[in-house]
């Protein structure tokens, strides 16, 4: 096969991966934001936060809305491993 073929199946690949979050981004209108997360979207934003934990620094995952502040716990390590 030719190069020209094998660049027109990546570009067909990626417009059809890219399909579904078009699709999910143009739904909401203007009421709703989309957020990127098309599996898991309920626990999506919380998988962000706990990433911007660990992009902080911390190696110890903490309830940020509290009543009173927690010294921080080794839980979800993979999410701030990440960040």
């Amino acid at each position: 096969m030719s190069a020209w073929k094998y660049g027109l199946i990546a570009a067909l690949l990626v417009m059809a991966v890219s399909l579904p979050y078009i699709w999910a981004a143009a739904a909401g209108g203007a009421t709703h934001v989309f957020g990127g997360f098309l599996l898991n979207p309920i626990d999506g934003n919380s998988y962000l936060a706990k990433m911007m934990q660990g992009w902080g620094g911390s190696v110890t995952f903490t309830l940020p809305y509290t009543a009173e502040p927690g010294k921080g716990v080794f839980l979800f390590g993979f999410y701030l491993m990440l960040g």
